[in-house]
Parts: structure tokens; C-alpha cells; sequence
């Protein structure tokens, strides 16, 4: 989840969690292609939780935003986050502490300054044990197996939304609809990067929030920084997905 520092960056940043109830969501006050059936995306796969290091757990619902889907065919600034990932060597200049006060990692001010942009990171616990941790609402929680990626908002209806590579989008959510399936065209037939390769469909979800996310503009999640040079994309056109992205769910 992420902040952006500036309206005009290509590289976007942490995203704030925040809590959607889907059956209030407003239909769209202009003209707009049929949404499609409410659909999940499905969870990544889990894997086995180690009992060393910070105890993990989802995140705890929080306030809800006002949400009115825009119109189809809709222009949009495009900007880029990702998971921080301490790299190897980082030196221990910063605690990063849990909700609790427990440290969950040291850091470089380098780490620190990402782990504060994404507001999702990666990074070896003092037990020697590798953990995601995301913003809650002002403070860190580690995620469970079943969030690899990270977490978006947090639905009544749903629970916590998976962050997914190359799927995932945040938005205003007084613009966009938190939950809806998004198509970009300009996204069609290019085969993703690594952390997660196949031939692009253009189907994005609104899963996601930011405090500089504002009005015509979209964060779209990579998963891995690395993945950054393979999207050269600044501006792209968002369309409701109608029938389009039944497969992507």
C-alpha cells in the first residue's frame, strides 16, 4: 500500500489500508458499460508458517471511504509501486518496530525511506526468519502466507484484498470502484516481468488506495522493483471490464 510523494512521479508509493463495505458502493452517475459479476481473485498460494519471529495476522478493518465508479473509457496518469525488499549487506542504521513496539527488522535510512514510500516490504526478522509486513493504519503487521505480495483494503464483504502482481491497481476510490474489475487496453498482449510471467489480458482490479492517489490516476502493482524498466507506460486508458475479465478472476 502506498504514498505518493509527488503528483507528477512515474514511480508511485505506499498505499494506506481502509476498510469498503461493497454492498454501499454507488453506481456510476454517467453512462458506463455493465460491471461484471462480483469476483475474487484468488489467494496466492500458502505456505508453511514458521512459530519464529513476529506472531502474524491480517490486518483489522478500519475506516471506510466514499466510493462512486467513474465513467468507461476514462484517460488516467499511470504510476508504479512494489513490495521494498531489504537487500542483502543493508546496514542496521533504523528500527523497524511492529504495532507493538516489537522490532521487526533493522534498516538502512535507504530501507527506511522505501519501507515508508511502499508501505509493504520484505526483509529477514531478527529470528532469521523472511517476513512481509504492511501498513495497518499508521504502524507495521506481519501478513500471513496467504498475503506473499501484501495487502490492499480491506473489504466487509470480502476481508483484506491479496495485492497480486500485475492485477492489482489503487485508486480513488471516489472515482473508482474498490473491488471492480478494470480493463486497459494498452496492457493487452504484453508478457509480464518476473515475479509473475503471462501474456497480459488487460484486466486490472481495484483492490487498493493511496493518499496521493487523486482522481484520473491509477497505481498499478508490480510486485518487484525489477519489474519497473519493463513498463515504460505513463498514461493509459481505463475501461469498465463488462464481461471481459471473467477469466482473469
Amino acid at each position: 500500500m502506498r504514498w505518493i510523494l509527488g503528483a507528477l512521479l512515474t514511480t508511485a508509493v505506499g498505499c494506506t489500508t481502509g476498510e469498503i463495505d461493497d454492498s454501499d458502493l454507488d453506481e456510476p452517475k454517467t453512462p458506463s458499460l455493465t460491471p461484471p459479476p462480483p469476483s475474487v481473485l484468488p489467494d496466492p498460494p500458502s505456505s508453511a508458517s514458521s512459530s519464529a519471529g513476529p506472531s502474524e495476522s491480517a490486518p483489522p478493518p478500519e475506516s471506510e471511504p466514499a466510493a462512486a465508479p467513474a465513467p468507461a473509457g476514462k484517460s488516467v496518469e499511470l504510476t508504479y509501486y512494489w513490495v521494498a525488499e531489504r537487500p542483502e549487506g543493508d546496514p542496521d542504521h533504523v528500527r523497524i518496530n511492529d504495532c507493538d513496539g516489537a522490532l521487526l527488522t533493522w534498516a538502512s535510512k535507504e530501507f527506511h525511506a522505501a519501507v515508508e514510500m511502499e508501505r509493504t516490504a520484505r526483509a529477514i526478522s531478527p529470528s532469521g526468519k523472511k517476513i512481509t509486513f504492511n501498513d495497518v493504519g499508521g504502524c507495521f503487521r506481519v501478513l500471513d502466507a496467504k498475503y506473499p505480495w501484501g495487502i490492499g483494503v480491506t473489504s466487509k464483504t470480502e476481508g483484506p484484498y491479496a495485492l497480486v502482481p500485475f492485477r492489482s491497481i489503487a485508486v480513488d476510490p471516489t472515482v473508482f470502484v474498490i473491488g471492480r474489475w478494470y480493463y486497459v487496453p494498452e496492457l493487452v498482449g504484453k508478457t509480464t516481468p518476473s515475479p509473475s510471467v503471462f501474456t497480459h489480458d488487460g484486466c486490472v482490479r481495484a483492490v487498493d488506495v493511496g493518499g496521493a492517489i487523486k482522481g484520473a490516476h491509477i497505481d498499478f502493482f508490480l510486485g518487484d522493483a525489477t519489474a519497473r524498466p519493463s513498463f515504460k507506460l505513463n498514461t493509459v486508458t481505463l475501461e469498465e471490464a463488462g464481461t471481459r475479465c471473467g477469466a482473469a478472476s
